[in-house]
Formats: structure tokens, C-alpha cells, sequence
């Protein structure tokens, strides 16, 4: 079965309506951004082993890529803002849960339905980023706030579970929570969002397969960087640092993630987009292998900064393709459902691997991953770039 894309309904964002998508976004999801030293909490306060706390993380984000995919579908039924207040409810509740009833087996249950809240919230928010008139700064904009909020969270979680366990990592998510009511208002009210060609524009080219196969291969791509990544804590304590010291590795690729996806959405479209995605790829692999491998602080010191920051760099180009290949914006409001199931099945893989092999077979099958991700994107990102020439 084909999809058709339509004509685009953009809208201009203000910087005050960026300004308030971004707040909602870092602020709902700031427990998916400390997921590394959640599982590490979990482990060292809960005494889960490292596949249990990576299948809570799993639930979680499995959730979260449930609750997007429908919610991108369901949007043009509901007011955007009485989908992001739901959302941001569920996961304070969920927050809240987590914080009172501390049991490794309950917080399945407990980041399932965080998950829940947090997937709602990010397919509004994606929603409306995918209607603006520059998607390539949009979400370089966006992309590059999750460095902020990455920052902040590798100083301030550490502390709290440092201090608190992990009920005082939670307590902060919860606080963060109750903050995003106050953005709400301010976020635009998204008319339009039902896909209804603008200015009498005729429906673009049948998409097919052509659209989604970038999309799994997105899934893949993450499912392999979370693999690895959410073990950053665990590959740091083996060699011997404390949690506080790998705070300050990740805080470094947080400072880096703000520069380098605002970088790529000022480049825009001016290299399309299939080839900045293949080249990040390459040095995702290369990244994987040297942290999996990592026998040094200093080395350690550095592999996890750029291993941050490269899948965040290459999204503004990739979901510009996306935007190129159906401005009816239907494929880029699903993307966060493909990202985050691949991140979902990512944590639970990397922790089994690593409790019977260890983490160098857990790079290596990112590797592996990452390549597979690059072989599905690259037809329909060289459509894409054909696309953007022929119209130019």
C-alpha cells in the first residue's frame, strides 16, 4: 500500500513559539535524556543487574515510540495543547510513581506509563516543528537544545543520585514536570496540522516504500547507538572513573550537541542530505569502536563527547530530506516513534550482551547496525536530494 504526500501547511514559528516548544521538550523528557545514569542508579540503588535495569529502560522507551506513532496520527483531532497537557501530566504522574514506590519490578509499570506521557508530548511538539518554513534550522534548533539539556542534566542528576539514590533523580524529573505547565500556553495552537494542501498545491509523488525504508533504517541507527550508549556509565566505572567524572564526559558532549545540530541546520540543504548522513555514519562506526574498547579516562574523555554529538549532528539533514520527500510532514512527525523504538530495543540488547560477553560485543554489533541503518536511508535520501535539484 502507497501513502501520498500532500501539499505542506507551513507555519511560521516564532522564536517565542521555538522558544516554548524547546522548554516543553527538554523539560517532559528530561528522564530520556539521563537514561545512562538512570540504569546506573537503578543498578547501584535498586541492585538490579544491568539487563534489568536495561529492560526498564526498554519498556520505557518502547512506550514512548507507541505513544508517538499514534499521536502523530491523531493529532488533527485534538487541540495540540490539550495533547501536550495530557502528555505532560502522564509523565508527572509517572515521576511521581517512580519516586514513591522503588522496586525494580514496579518501575516497568512505572516508565511504561511515563513513556506513555513522554511519546504523546514529543509527537505534538514534532507535529509542529515538521510544518515550519525551515525544517533543517527547526530541528537543528531543537536538536541542539538537547545538548542544554544534556548538560544540565550530567551535573544535576549525578548529584541527586549521588546524594539521594535514585529517588532523587526522579524528584528533579518530577520538578522538571511541573515546570513545562507554565510553557504550555505559549505553545502555538498548530492549525493546519491536518495535512491539507496549502495555496491550492498539487499532492507530490507516491512515496511507497521509498519514505519509510529511511525511517527503519533511523530505527536501526539508534537502536544501535543506545545499545552502547546507555551503558556509558558502566564502561566508565569498569575502567575505573566514578559517576560524577562520567557526568563530565557527557556534560562535554552535551556542550557539543548544542553547537553541532545548529551548525548543520545553518548548512541547510547546501550538501543534501544523503551525503553529511553517510559521513556521520562512518564516524559513528569508528566512535562505537574505540568506546567499546576504551581503556583510558582520557580516551573515555573523549570517544563519549563525539559519540553524543554525531546522531544529533546528522538529524537536521536527515529529517530535511524527509521533509523534501513529503512535505505533508507525515513522515517526519513519525520519525520520534522510529527513533525511540530503536533506542527502546537498544538498552535491553546492550545489557544482556554485555552480562555474557562484555561491552566489546556490544560495539561491535552496533557497528553492525549503523551500517545496516546507512544501506536502508540511502534510496530515499538520494530521492530527496533529486528532488531538491529538480525543483531548484
Amino acid at each position: 500500500m502507497t501513502e501520498r504526500a500532500e501539499g505542506p501547511v507551513l507555519i511560521d514559528l516564532s522564536h517565542r513559539d521555538l522558544a516554548a516548544i524547546i522548554a516543553v521538550l527538554l523539560l517532559t523528557f528530561a528522564s530520556a535524556i539521563g537514561m545512562a545514569f538512570n540504569i546506573g542508579a537503578m543498578v547501584a540503588s535498586l541492585g538490579a543487574t544491568a539487563g534489568q535495569a536495561g529492560q526498564v529502560a526498554t519498556i520505557e522507551l518502547a512506550c514512548v515510540s507507541i505513544a508517538s506513532f499514534v499521536t502523530s496520527r491523531l493529532l488533527v483531532r485534538f487541540s495540540i495543547r490539550q495533547v501536550l497537557f495530557a502528555g505532560v501530566t502522564v509523565t508527572a504522574l509517572a515521576n511521581a510513581l517512580t519516586v514513591a514506590f522503588q522496586d525494580i519490578h514496579l518501575l516497568l509499570a512505572w516508565r511504561g506509563l511515563g513513556g506513555l506521557g513522554e511519546g504523546v508530548v514529543i509527537a505534538g511538539l514534532m507535529g509542529l516543528a515538521g510544518r515550519s518554513k525551515n525544517p533543517e534550522m527547526t530541528f537543528g534548533l531543537i536538536n541542539g537544545s538537547i545538548g542544554i539539556g544534556l548538560t544540565v542534566v550530567s551535573f544535576v542528576i549525578p548529584w541527586a543520585i549521588n546524594g539521594y539514590g535514585l529517588g532523587g533523580a526522579y524528584s528533579l524529573y518530577l520538578a522538571f514536570g511541573l515546570l513545562a505547565f507554565g510553557a504550555l500556553p505559549f505553545v502555538p495552537r498548530g492549525e493546519g496540522l491536518n495535512g491539507t494542501p496549502a495555496d491550492g498545491a498539487a499532492p507530490q509523488e507516491s512515496l511507497g516504500l521509498l519514505g519509510w525504508l529511511p525511517l527503519f533504517g533511523l530505527g536501526l541507527l539508534f537502536l544501535g547507538h543506545n545499545a552502547l550508549m546507555a551503558f556509558a556509565e558502566r564502561i566508565g566505572n569498569g575502567i575505573g572513573l566514578q559517576i560524577d567524572q562520567v557526568g563530565i564526559a557527557i556534560a562535554i558532549g552535551g556542550l557539543l550537541t548544542i553547537i553541532g545540530p545548529i551548525s548543520a541546520g545553518m548548512v541547510g540543504a547546501r550538501y543534501g542530505s544523503l551525503k553529511p548522513v553517510l559521513v556521520f555514519i562512518a564516524l559513528l562506526v569508528a566512535a562505537a569502536y574505540v568506546l567499546a574498547t576504551v581503556s583510558s579516562a582520557s580516551v573515555f574523555f573523549a570517544v563519549v563527547p563525539v559519540f553524543m554529538l554525531l546522531p544529533l549532528t546528522l538529524m537536521p539533514f536527515f529529517l530535511g530530506g524527509l521533509a523534501a520527500l513529503d512535505p505533508s510532514g507525515r513522515l517526519v512527525a513519525a520519525n520520534p516513534a522510529f527513533v525511540t523504538m530503536g533506542g527502546a530495543i537498544g538498552p535491553v540488547i546492550g545489557g544482556y550482551i554485555a552480562d555474557v560477553s562484555g561491552f566489546f560485543q556490544v560495539g561491535l554489533v552496533s557497528m553492525g547496525l549503523f551500517l545496516l541503518g546507512a544501506g536502508l536511508m540511502i534510496a530515499g535520501l538520494g530521492r530527496a536530494d533529486q528532488l531538491r535539484l529538480s525543483a531548484n
